[in-house]
């Protein structure tokens, strides 16, 4: 397991988020379907500190989108560089505009953290 896949590993494992920051806690956004209300995910924090906690809970899974984004747009222009004899010019260019816009598309979840 790489160090993309545990950090994804620890998110998957953490309480959903967008998480936020009200009063001295750290709630997450997401209402329990048992209790009907936000999850507390930690009590008395410093407000700098939660501030932080809670926006690390939404940038980290998007960093790691944006991460594996950008191998596969190296896999891609490597692929092609290296012209692999059973790929068209075609199906690398199709690869590497895929792989480019999901890079977009993961630059964009970032700038609206």
């Amino acid at each position: 397991m790489d160090s993309l896949d545990k950090l994804r590993a620890l998110c998957d494992a953490a309480t959903p988020g967008p998480w936020e920051v009200d009063g001295s806690g750290i709630y997450s956004k997401v209402i329990h379907k048992d209790y009907g209300r936000p999850w507390l995910v930690s009590g008395q924090v410093y407000p700098n500190d939660g501030d932080f906690i809670a926006a690390a809970r939404t940038a980290l899974p998007a960093l790691i989108e944006l991460c594996e984004a950008l191998e596969k747009k190296d896999a891609a222009r490597d692929g092609y560089v290296w012209k692999d004899p059973a790929k068209s010019k075609i199906e690398w260019l199709a690869e590497y505009k895929a792989a480019t816009a999901a890079v977009e598309a993961a630059q964009k979840n970032l700038e609206n953290i």
